[in-house]
């Protein structure tokens, strides 16, 4: 009893495998037939993009066959994706969509014959059907492209053979703001890029992608700071240190942006961010002024100690130099400060001036912590003197003065005349 039992359930299990086998052997060959232009990646299965090959709801009978196809609109790219059977019914996922609508009067001799047409409902509202009544006098049959359809929402259309619906596909216009795309997890090495912070300069990153309800695109932008990347992925992106550290910011916030694309094309930005500290002291140095050649220029020093030290605010030093190769050492470095006679002590994110000299010139800043130094060279600036302001200013006296004899000349002439009026 137990052999017999055994053999009915493998009997079974065969028959399914068998019937799975069939349909997705139906499947691929509606696949192979229309929608072969690309292939979608999504959570749970493949899409497959349908390109410009028009949809049929008649495969057998193409010539009487309304049709739905991609198309564009405004210039841009529908996209139409064969999602394959979801509910028994042929799904498909659109950006938008024409539809070619054809509906044929089948006009025998005698009787009724069997007339085709089809139509449309979007979330259970009819927006287009091509029935009609028979009439021995007119012939019903025409053909013709509907207006596109971009609405969001679930359309059914139905196909009428005699009366009988013989065949339905569903096709999906999801929300432009519904990707169907999420991040369950972006980590840099072993922290999450929240606005946390770390010393490791080299660390991977990494994205888990979950959702794909609308496929995704396996190409993905990256942007870290001011560089801009795009990887290929499979559901987990992984990102190696060396295409992205020479763009990490020390002691600052970095700032991370990835780009997805869902299977319509359609593109979301997830911002993320953390702070990379540099374990040893380090300084940045910020000009307030653009240009090259200025006659006085004013540099910010941004002296930051390494982790978990603190600054040593004593040897907060800088000097100017009109060499390009003093050498970066903190015995060069306290060398040439004492030779020095334009120097002195900064407060960290505070301006050091440089005016009233002609040339150019390099700024040399030195910052200590509790275990390390660094000594930092800025470009170059070119200062252009101050001599020009004595011109302007001698040839604006000699104006000021022309100007005030001039003012007071109608005084002299009114006392003038009131003098010999007088007499």
């Amino acid at each position: 009893m137990m052999k017999k039992n055994i053999f009915k359930y493998l009997l079974i299990i065969s028959v399914f495998t068998f019937m799975h086998l069939f349909n997705s052997s139906v499947i691929n060959a509606i696949y192979d037939n229309t929608c072969n232009i690309d292939v979608i990646k999504a959570t749970e299965k493949d899409y497959y993009d349908c390109g410009d090959n028009p949809i049929y709801l008649m495969e057998s009978d193409k010539e009487k066959s309304s049709f739905i196809i991609a198309g564009y609109h405004n210039d841009k790219k529908n996209k139409v994706l064969y999602a394959g059977k979801i509910d028994g019914i042929e799904t498909f996922y659109a950006s938008a969509f024409k539809y070619y609508a054809v509906v044929y009067d089948d006009r025998p001799l005698l009787g009724y014959g069997k007339d085709m047409w089809s139509n449309i409902t979007i979330n259970n509202v009819t927006v287009y059907d091509g029935r009609f009544d028979d009439s021995f006098f007119k012939d019903n049959s025409y053909e013709k492209f509907l207006a596109l359809f971009n609405e969001v929402g679930t359309y059914i259309i139905r196909q009428y053979i005699g009366g009988s619906v013989t065949n339905v596909i569903r096709v999906i216009i999801p929300n432009k703001d519904n990707v169907g795309v999420a991040i369950s997890e972006a980590k840099y090495g072993s922290i999450n890029m929240d606005g946390s912070s770390t010393s490791n300069k080299y660390e991977n990153m990494k994205f888990v992608v979950t959702g794909g309800e609308y496929g995704y695109n396996s190409n993905v932008s990256i942007k870290v700071n001011e560089c801009l990347y795009k990887v290929k992925f499979e559901n987990e992106i992984t990102i190696d240190n060396a295409l992205f550290k020479e763009c990490l910011k020390l002691n600052e916030t970095n700032k991370v942006v990835l780009i997805l694309k869902n299977g319509l094309n359609v593109t979301k930005e997830f911002n993320y961010n953390f702070v990379l500290k540099n374990q040893n002291v380090s300084i940045k140095l910020e000009s307030s002024v653009s240009k090259v050649s200025t006659s006085s220029r004013r540099i910010v020093i941004n002296a930051v100690a390494g982790t978990n030290k603190s600054l040593d605010t004593n040897c907060n030093l800088y000097y100017w130099s009109k060499s390009d190769s003093d050498k970066l050492t903190y015995e060069d470095f306290m060398t040439n400060y004492e030779n020095s006679d334009k120097k002195g002590t900064y407060t960290s994110n505070k301006g050091v001036i440089l005016r009233d000299s002609e040339g150019a010139y390099y700024l040399y800043a030195l910052a200590k912590d509790d275990d390390s130094y660094v000594v930092v060279r800025s470009e170059k600036y070119v200062l252009n003197g101050s001599g020009f302001v004595n011109k302007i200013i001698y040839k604006d006296f000699i104006l000021v003065g022309i100007l005030c004899v001039a003012a007071a000349l109608p005084i002299f002439i009114y006392l003038f005349v009131r003098g010999k009026d007088t007499d």
